[in-house]
């Protein structure tokens, strides 16, 4: 029985070490960066879906979780800097779960059949307003500048532009669906429900991380 709890400590140790190295927060900061140049090359300049308000929000919240990986990765064995990271991934996180709670309901608003669904529901702006009053829209304007509407996740296809045959394709099927759905044929998945999934994981990530800490340190 003792060699059996010792080596489940030996077990919890070994990843709480982990927890207190580099791995996880360059998954976080690669898997952060990673969304954004999909969301980027992929949406925006090959499926010419231009980001909404809303959408450049999301944007913004995956580039401070980006950031906030940054700081424990310098020192993630002292405390402070792993803390930091911590305050700095939750508050993204949360943020980026509240706007896609938001485009979530502006995306539901505008496919219900109920005239009256859109009563009360906040629109979207091409002027964005982000934390503190930085104009990110005017330092990034490639990735936090709107430029289309809230909700639909359509291809907005400029005139005179040569689409390729596989962009058109593409493009065509997520037209034919009404918008682009990570799974098409039951219309599930919009670009707000994944991105409010990845948020959600990584806050719960985060909160275990910070539980396995805690329970590492009474032992």
């Amino acid at each position: 029985m003792h060699r059996k709890n010792l080596f489940r400590r030996t077990r919890l140790e070994r990843f709480v070490g982990w927890l207190q190295g580099r791995g996880p927060w360059l998954c976080l900061i690669a898997g952060s960066v990673t969304v954004l140049a999909l969301s980027h090359f992929v949406f925006q300049q090959w499926f010419l879906m231009p980001p909404c308000e809303e959408c450049v929000y999301i944007r913004f919240a995956f580039f401070v979780l980006a950031g906030g990986g940054l700081i424990p990765l310098i020192a993630p064995r002292f405390l402070v800097m792993r803390l930091l990271g911590y305050i700095v991934g939750f508050a993204a996180s949360a943020y980026g779960i509240f706007h896609a709670l938001t485009l979530m309901s502006i995306h539901s608003a505008l496919r219900s059949s109920d005239p009256t669904a859109l009563f009360g529901v906040k629109l979207c702006s091409l002027t964005p307003t982000f934390p503190f009053g930085l104009p990110f829209d005017a330092y990034l304007p490639a990735l936090f500048r709107p430029e289309g509407p809230c909700g639909t996740d359509m291809p907005v296809i400029p005139p005179e532009t040569v689409l390729g045959d596989w962009q058109a394709c593409v493009i065509a099927q997520i037209q034919d669906a009404g918008g682009w759905y990570l799974f098409p044929w039951w219309q599930t998945g919009s670009m707000a429900e994944c991105a409010l999934v990845i948020f959600s994981l990584v806050f719960l990530g985060l909160f275990f991380a910070v539980l396995m800490e805690g329970v590492a340190k009474r032992l």
